[in-house]
């Protein structure tokens, strides 16, 4: 088919992402267990803006989210620092290797990845770092990156849905 000049709309369906904060990991909707801390905020992320969340871990400790039991599709821009392994909802995620045990991974540049998985329960969003893919319980120390969580009632991640305090549905 000739390109006609025009240009294109791109539509997706309505969604709504149910995490409320979906940049800010200090916020208390997050539960962080013991070992874990929010580190900068201000790291370059996939918007090209300065506001990434570098995430600071001492031992086998998880980042994670409560909302309401259902069926989800979650995902969350994740990059490496010193840690490249992660279980995210129960998925395996290699980000060397550039693999997801069960969901997706895509790249985004600059070492930058989009997760996802879906997920039925209260708890979709849940970051956990590994030294090595064993997966196993370890007390290393170690950092990496997020930005975007999202949770959304879809079969499939849509595009991002920034939040700041509350759900918020794209229409």
């Amino acid at each position: 088919v000739p390109d006609s000049g025009c240009g294109s709309w791109l539509l997706e369906p309505q969604s709504t992402n149910f995490i409320t904060q979906s940049e800010l990991f200090s916020d208390s909707s997050y539960i962080k267990d013991s070992g874990v801390s929010v580190g900068t905020t201000n790291n370059s992320s996939p918007s090209i803006n300065a506001n990434a969340t570098k995430i600071d871990v001492t031992n086998n400790g998880r980042i994670y989210s409560n909302i309401a039991t259902n069926t989800y599709y979650t995902s969350v821009f994740i990059k490496s620092g010193t840690f490249s392994h992660f279980k995210f909802a129960g998925s395996n995620i290699d980000l060397i290797a550039e693999t997801n045990s069960n969901g997706t991974i895509q790249s985004f540049g600059n070492g930058w990845y989009r997760i996802g998985k879906s997920y039925t329960g209260n708890r979709p969003f849940q970051v956990q770092a590994y030294p090595d893919g064993t997966y196993s319980s370890h007390t290393t120390s170690g950092n990496y990156f997020i930005w975007g969580a999202q949770s959304e009632v879809q079969s499939y991640a849509t595009s991002y849905i920034p939040t700041s305090g509350a759900s918020s549905t794209r229409l």
